[in-house]
C-alpha cells in the first residue's frame, strides 16, 4: 500500500552519517548529562551501572531496532507518522489510534523540554558574562532556584527577576526553524555539525576535569576516587535498603567498628550507636560516604585525646571554624563540652560527620574505649551491616531507575526513532544505523557525562554532594555550578586569571551549559519532527501551516510549564505521567506491533534488507519473548511503587491552592484527544486517497 503522492515526494536522509548523527542527537540529550549521573550517583555508581547494562541488551537495544525496522517499514509505503506505519502493519482503525501516542509523547515531552533547554541557553550566557558567583551548592542553588521561579507561581514570567521567557523564545525560534527547514537542510544538516561540537566541547572539559589537583586539606578527594565512585559499587545503606528506619552506619570500609548501644539513665529507650575508629585514614575518607548526619558529640573522656592547650586552639580557630562550619543552635552540646580538647583531632573528624544530610533521632558516640562507655551495648553486628554488592541487585527501586533511564536516554518508546527511520531508503543499512547510533549514545553517556560530572563533583565539592542528589537537575545546575566557581586558576600549572585575567571555571562552565544546550537542541527538533509528520501527511497541511500549528500548541503547553513553577509542580507531573507512565505503554505497543503483528521473522527481514551488519538469528526470540517480559515486568514493579503515591497527589490536593497536578493531567488528556480527533480525520483522508489509487491502477 503506498501514497502516489507521498511517494514520489517524501523526504530522505542525504547521508548515512547524518541518520546516525541525527538519532545519536536525539538520544543524547539533557538525560545523559544530567539525569544520568544522578541516578548513577544515588544508586552507588558501579552498583548503578549493571542493571543499566542489562536493561540496554534486554530492552534499549532490541526495542530500538524494532523501532528502526517498522519506522522504514512504513517509510517505504508513504507514512512517516505512527498512527500512518502501524496502518501498514495493519490496516485498521485501531492500528492507527494505536499509534496516537507517537506524535504525542514527544510534543508533551517538549513542552518542558524547551524550558530546560532555555535554562542551558542562559546560564551558558551567564558564564559568558561571568555573573554566576556561587561557591557553594546552598549558593548555587539558591541562584537556580530564583532563576528558574522554583519558590512561587509566575515568578519565571517576571523579566526584571529572570530572563528564562527570553531564553525560552530563541530556543523555540531555533527549534522550529530548523524542521521548517525540512530533513535534510535543517535536521540532518544541523546535527552533522552540532554532535561534533558537543563531543569536542565535552572532551575539554573532561580534560579539564581528569587534571583537577585534589583539596589541600582532602587528598583523598582526588580524581582517580572520583572515576572509582562512577565505576566501583559502593554500598549506600539508603538505597540499598530503602524503608529501613534504622541508620545503618559503614563498617569495616570504612575502618571502624560499629555495634548498636542502648543508653542507660536519662537517655534510657534511646538507640545510639558506638564507632570504635580502627583506622583514622580511611574513616576520614569513608566516612563522607554516610547519608546521615550526627545531631550531638559526646566524650566521655576528654583527657584521654591529649587536648591541645587553649592558646594553641585560638591560634588555630579560623581554620577549625572553617572546618567545622559552627553553629551553636544546631550542635548545642558540641559547644558545651570543655573548648581545651574542642579542636582536637578526633573532633574534627566527627565535624565532618556533623556536616552530613538527612538529621536522625538520636546521638552517635565516638570513643577510643568502647569499654569506657557507660551503657549496655547489644552486640548485633548483622542487624546494622548494609547490604553486599549482590543483595543490592535485589533491591526492585534500583532496576526501575536503570530501564527508565535507558528509555529516556534512547528514546525507545517515544515515537522518536520510528520516524525519522521512515525518511531511510529501501536499502539503507537500519541495523547498523541502529547499533552505531546506541552506541554513540551510551558513549556520550558513559565515558563523557559521568566522568565529568560525578569527578568534578567529587573532587572539589565532597563525596557528600555526589551521593545525595536532591533532583535530577542538582549535579547539573547546583553542584556544578560551585564546582566550576571554585575550580583552580592554574591550568597545567600556568595561571590563567594572572597571565590574561580570566577565570578558567567561567570558561569550562559555559562550555558545559553550551554542550548541554546543543545537546538539548538535537532533542528538541527530534521531539518536534514526529507531529510535524503526522500533521502533514494526516491532514495535507503544508510545511508553514503544520509548523504554525504545531508552535501554537506546544507554545501553550511551555507557558504552563513557565506559570506554574513553583516547585517545578507542572514541569514534574508532566514528566512522570508522560515522559515515564506512557513511553512505558508505547514501547509496549511497538514491542507488539513488530513482534506479534508484523511477526518477529518478519521483523527480522525488513532488518536484514540492506544490512552490512547481520543481527543473530536469536533476535527473533529476544523481540518476542524476553524483552516483551522484562518490560512487562519492570513496568508492574514500577506502578507498584510510583503510581499510588501520584494517583494521591491528584487527589488530596491543599485548599485554596491552584491544583496545579490536575492542571497538567488536564493538559496532557486535551492533547492526546485533539491528536485522536485529527487521527480520525487523517482516517478519512487516507481511505480517500487509497481509493483514487485503486481507480487509477490498470
Amino acid at each position: 500500500m503506498t501514497l502516489l503522492n507521498q511517494n514520489n515526494l517524501r523526504e530522505t536522509w542525504a547521508t548515512r552519517v547524518g541518520v546516525i548523527l541525527a538519532v545519536t542527537g536525539s538520544a543524547v540529550g539533557l538525560g545523559n548529562f544530567l539525569r544520568f549521573p544522578g541516578l548513577a550517583a544515588q544508586y552507588g555508581g558501579g552498583t548503578f551501572i549493571v542493571p543499566y547494562i542489562v536493561s540496554l541488551l534486554l530492552l534499549g537495544i532490541p526495542i530500538a531496532l524494532a523501532e528502526w525496522g517498522l519506522g522504514r517499514y512504513g517509510g517505504t509505503r508513504g507514512y512517516n507518522s505512527a498512527p500512518g506505519i502501524f496502518r501498514t502493519v495493519r490496516r485498521s482503525r485501531t492500528a492507527s489510534y494505536m499509534g496516537v501516542l507517537g506524535p504525542v509523547l514527544p510534543l508533551i515531552i517538549y513542552m518542558y523540554y524547551v524550558i530546560v533547554q532555555a535554562w542551558c541557553l542562559g546560564y551558558a550566557w551567564m558564564y559568558l558574562r561571568g555573573q554566576i558567583k556561587a561557591e557553594t551548592e546552598q549558593e548555587a542553588g539558591a541562584v537556580f532556584a530564583s532563576y528558574i521561579g522554583y519558590g512561587a507561581d509566575g515568578d519565571a514570567l517576571r523579566v526584571t527577576q529572570t530572563p528564562v521567557l527570553a531564553f525560552a523564545a530563541v530556543c523555540f525560534l531555533v527549534n522550529f526553524a530548523l524542521i521548517y527547514w525540512g530533513i535534510r537542510k535543517g535536521i540532518e544538516l544541523f546535527c552533522r555539525i552540532a554532535m561534533p561540537a558537543l563531543v569536542i566541547c565535552a572532551i575539554i572539559v573532561l580534560i579539564r576535569v581528569v587534571t583537577l589537583p585534589a583539596p589541600a586539606d582532602a587528598p583523598h578527594q582526588n580524581v582517580v576516587n572520583g572515576l572509582g565512585y562512577m565505576w566501583n559499587p559502593v554500598t549506600q545503606p539508603e538505597n540499598l535498603a530503602p524503608g529501613d528506619e534504622n541508620v545503618r552506619p559503614l563498617l569495616e570500609h570504612a575502618g571502624a567498628s560499629v555495634v548498636p548501644v542502648h543508653a542507660e539513665g536519662d537517655e534510657a529507650g534511646i538507640t545510639l550507636e558506638a564507632l570504635e575508629i580502627v583506622d583514622r585514614r580511611r574513616f576520614f575518607e569513608a566516612v563522607a560516604l554516610t547519608p546521615w548526619r550526627i545531631e550531638a558529640l559526646k566524650v566521655d573522656d576528654p583527657q584521654r585525646f591529649d587536648a591541645p592547650p587553649r592558646d594553641a586552639i585560638e591560634a588555630d580557630r579560623d581554620r577549625f571554624e572553617a572546618l567545622f562550619e559552627r553553629d551553636e543552635e544546631l550542635y548545642p552540646e558540641v559547644f558545651a563540652n570543655d573548648a581545651d580538647w574542642a579542636g582536637h583531632e578526633a573532633v574534627i573528624h566527627a565535624a565532618r560527620v556533623l556536616r552530613m544530610v538527612e538529621p536522625f533521632e538520636g546521638r552517635v558516640i565516638f570513643a577510643h574505649d568502647r569499654s569506657r562507655i557507660d551503657m549496655e551495648i547489644e552486640d548485633d553486628r548483622a542487624a546494622f551491616t548494609a547490604p553486599g554488592f549482590f543483595a543490592s541487585m535485589a533491591n526492585p527501586e534500583l532496576w526501575l531507575a536503570a530501564a527508565s533511564q535507558v528509555f529516556f536516554t534512547l528514546s525507545v518508546g517515544f515515537g522518536i526513532i520510528i520516524t525519522y527511520s521512515s525518511y531511510m531508503r529501501r536499502r539503507d543499512d537500519v541495523a547498523l544505523s541502529s547499533v552505531t547510533a546506541c552506541a554513540g549514545n551510551t558513549f556520550c553517556e558513559l565515558a563523557l557525562a559521568g566522568m565529568i560530572v560525578i569527578p568534578a563533583t567529587f573532587v572539589l565539592l565532597g563525596v557528600s554532594a555526589v551521593a545525595n542528589p536532591h533532583s535530577t537537575f542538582s549535579l547539573g545546575f547546583q553542584a556544578l555550578p560551585a564546582v566550576f566557581t571554585t575550580m583552580p586558576d592554574e591550568v597545567f600549572g600556568f595561571n590563567v586569571r594572572e597571565a590574561w585575567g580570566l577565570s578558567p571555571g567561567y570558561a569550562f562552565g559555559f562550555l558545559f551549559f553550551f554542550l548541554l544546550f546543543l545537546a538539548a537542541v538535537t532533542s528538541a527538533i527530534s521531539m518536534l519532527q514526529p507531529g510535524l509528520a503526522f500533521l502533514e501527511e494526516g491532514l495535507g497541511l503544508g510545511r508553514r501551516a503544520s509548523t504554525a500549528l504545531l508552535a501554537t500548541v506546544t507554545a501553550m503547553g511551555a507557558f504552563i510549564v513557565v506559570l506554574f513553577s513553583r516547585g517545578a509542580a507542572a514541569m514534574d507531573t508532566m514528566d512522570f505521567w508522560v515522559g515515564q507512565f506512557l513511553v512505558f505503554i508505547m514501547a509496549t505497543i511497538q514491542v507488539i506491533f513488530f513482534a506479534w503483528i508484523l511477526g518477529a521473522k518478519r521483523g527480522l527481514k525488513e532488518i536484514d534488507e540492506g544490512a552490512e551488519l547481520r543481527i543473530p538469528r536469536s533476535y527473533t526470540f529476544l523481540i518476542k519473548y524476553v524483552t516483551p517480559t522484562f518490560l512487562l515486568v519492570v513496568f508492574a514493579f514500577w506502578l507498584a511503587q510510583r503510581a499510588p503515591g501520584r494517583i494521591q497527589a491528584l487527589i488530596d490536593l491543599p485548599e485554596g491552592a491552584i491544583p496545579v497536578p490536575l492542571v497538567a493531567v488536564f493538559l496532557i488528556v486535551w492533547v492526546f484527544v485533539l491528536f485522536t480527533i485529527l487521527t480520525s480525520v487523517a482516517l478519512r483522508r487516507w481511505r480517500r486517497q487509497e481509493s483514487a489509487e485503486t481507480d487509477v491502477s490498470p
